[in-house]
């Protein structure tokens, strides 16, 4: 080859690295919005298919059609527990900082150190002081309240990112195909390993957002809803915790319904308590035994620990959109770890034939 040509070559790489990064750098702001799209696209196409064949083949009708019915069953209920959710976290703030909630508080802690002081001996029921009790309420809603207010600041902001998911939601679905045959074309693996990397990470995302998110979710609402009705304050910010504790299988939803027994029953009397306990025990243990194997039928297993601890660190790392990226992320590793073996075994069998072929020629 020679310099002239290497230098077209290296100036060719140079501007293609350069541009790409620039064109990160323009998508970046609404990257989570894209992420969105693309995930629920994946996780609706079955839907999406559906409607296609009903609408006699019109593939952006059907992508409309679609599109209505996701907003309307997912997002705008999601949307109204957010909005109810921040108005939970101000009003519980105010309350206890302004309107003298933590004295409140204290009383309810000393009833429940004399209720569990008749299961319990007293020298292993631990004691709290107001301040105690002051300094970890004030933190709890500090912190919910401050990352709420810079989510909902941001009114033009929240707006824009809106507008962009309904627009990258409708393409995806309409014009997936399309975007799929881009992304085999540019990939540099052969398009058998390209299309199990798609075909995995598609049960990857399934498994992933349906049988564990979309379980968590169904948890924390019955959760949040046995709380409303057996009268535990702030029912939606609990139930909202229970979403993120039921991603621990098994005994996930308990970690928040036990506590509220114990509560219920220091202060409303004991069968408050029981019957709160009952109510999370069987809806939440129904859930965990009956819905979470049906999604879990088909796709990727994922063990539990992992798919918590990934959430968690990706709302670290992300903010709110972490919930979903943290998990769909370890999903992808899973996908490229279970074609590893093919990708290398097959890539040794394109060498040992170069190899074979320059043997000869020489």
């Amino acid at each position: 080859m020679s310099s002239s040509s290497k230098l077209q070559i290296n100036f060719f790489y140079v501007l293609l690295v350069a541009i790409s990064i620039v064109c990160i750098l323009i998508f970046l702001p609404y990257w989570s919005s894209l992420f969105l799209a693309v995930v629920l696209a994946v996780v609706f196409q079955p839907l999406y298919a559906r409607v296609l064949r009903l609408c006699a083949r019109k593939a952006s009708l059907s992508a409309l059609i679609t599109l209505i019915i996701v907003c309307t069953v997912v997002l705008v209920p999601l949307s109204t527990v957010t909005v109810l959710l921040f108005q939970e976290a101000q009003a519980g703030y105010s309350y206890f900082t302004d309107e003298g909630g933590s004295i409140e508080a204290m009383e309810y802690v000393g009833r429940v150190q004399i209720f569990l002081n008749q299961f319990i001996p007293e020298q292993y029921v631990p004691n709290a002081t107001i301040t105690e009790v002051e300094n970890y309420l004030n933190r709890g809603y500090t912190w919910l309240g401050d990352h709420f207010q810079a989510v909902f600041s941001n009114v033009l902001g929240i707006l824009v990112n809106a507008i962009i998911f309904i627009f990258a939601f409708f393409f995806f679905l309409r014009d997936g195909h399309r975007f799929k045959e881009i992304l085999l074309k540019l990939s540099p693996l052969n398009d058998v390993h390209d299309e199990s990397i798609l075909h995995r990470m598609s049960l990857s995302i399934n498994s992933v957002v349906k049988g564990t998110l979309f379980v968590a979710l169904i948890q924390g609402v019955i959760a949040g809803a046995g709380f409303w009705f057996f009268g535990v304050p702030s029912p939606i910010l609990w139930g909202s915790v229970t979403v993120f504790t039921s991603l621990i299988p098994g005994f996930g939803v308990l970690l928040t319904v036990i506590p509220a027994a114990f509560f219920l029953g220091a202060t409303q009397g004991t069968w408050w308590g029981v019957g709160l306990f009952l109510w999370g025990f069987f809806l939440g243990g129904s859930v965990d035994n009956f819905i979470r194997p049906i999604f879990f039928k088909r796709g990727s297993k994922i063990h539990p620990f992992l798919i918590l601890l990934s959430v968690l660190g990706g709302i670290l790392l992300f903010g709110a959109i972490g919930f979903l990226a943290g998990p769909i992320i370890l999903s992808l590793l899973f996908a490229l770890l279970e074609i590893y073996p093919d990708v290398i075994s097959s890539t040794g069998g394109v060498r040992a034939a170069s190899q074979l072929e320059s043997n000869h020629a020489a």
